[in-house]
């Protein structure tokens, strides 16, 4: 069963489909204690300025609006005080996605045409579960990993 934090397989699929520009992945490292998670939400605000500097050289400026004021909306409903080892979140075609992370990620905007699932496929291959079962003619064992 994967772990609650992460997409499932069929939404990580949706995600990966989307085509289209700007698609938009802001991906942070997050902190589980007090004090440094104080410092978190600023730091993603930096990253939404970055994003909307970013935005403002090749978009007209009432889009550019429209996505930073989107990002400022996701930003009030991320939950500091529950966020895990790392944060990324998918704004783009309609999509509004936020996903808490148990693993450290590195501190990025990206601005593309796909979303950047990579820290997600990672994830879902460190959380799977799995059992090898060894079987011989004087002893079984079942593994789990």
């Amino acid at each position: 069963m994967p772990h609650p934090f992460v997409v499932s397989a069929d939404e990580l699929a949706v995600l990966q489909s989307q085509r289209g520009y700007p698609l938009i992945t802001l991906a942070m490292p997050t902190h589980r204690h007090f004090p440094n998670k104080q410092q978190d939400p600023i730091r993603f605000k930096d990253l939404v300025r970055q994003v909307r500097d970013r935005l403002a050289q090749e978009l007209p400026a009432r889009q550019v609006e429209q996505f930073y004021q989107q990002l400022v909306a996701v930003g009030e409903r991320i939950d500091w005080s529950h966020t895990l080892d790392g944060l990324v979140v998918f704004i783009g075609n309609g999509i509004e996605r936020i996903v808490y992370l148990p693993l450290r990620v590195r501190e990025r905007a990206v601005i593309d045409h796909t979303f950047a699932t990579r820290d997600l496929v990672v994830a879902q291959s460190k959380l799977l579960r799995y059992w090898v079962v060894s079987l011989s003619t004087n002893a079984s064992r079942l593994f789990e990993g």
